[in-house]
């Protein structure tokens, strides 16, 4: 795999947990720290995961099904967001495949062959995957 490919690989991963991060974090505020809900914020996410997913899933075939269901996920969240009305079972649902999906990503991170920790995002604005991606990060 030549580096660009590579690159490419890693931003759709460390973008898509970080997304995971932000909606998993909204979903756990709302359920254990008594914030409200910040349905506009989850939505927001939400679609950003769609797209994500549907780019991904091409970029990294042999996680094609992961992407597909974070994608269906995603949509499903995007319902509930835009209801805003997600009783305490709902939140903890969604929370848990939020997470869920995050570890699977983090591990796909791993076997590209960087911590987590150790990682930082590379700047692309130049490289093909900005050009791939349609401008700078």
């Amino acid at each position: 795999m030549q580096g660009d490919e590579r690159q490419i690989r890693l931003y759709q991963l460390e973008q898509a947990v970080k997304q995971l991060v932000l909606v998993e974090g909204h979903l756990t505020d709302a359920r254990t720290a008594g914030s409200p809900l910040c349905c506009h914020c989850i939505s927001k996410h939400a679609f950003a995961l769609q797209a994500l997913a549907e780019e991904s899933a091409g970029i990294l075939p042999e996680l094609a099904p992961t992407f597909r269901d974070l994608g269906r996920w995603a949509q499903e969240v995007q319902g509930e967001g835009d209801r805003c009305q997600l009783a305490d079972t709902d939140l903890t649902r969604l929370t848990e495949r939020a997470r869920a999906f995050r570890k699977d990503l983090m591990a796909a991170l791993d076997r590209e062959g960087e911590a987590p920790a150790a990682r930082a995002v590379p700047h692309l604005a130049g490289s093909p995957a900005a050009a791939h991606l349609g401008g700078s990060p």
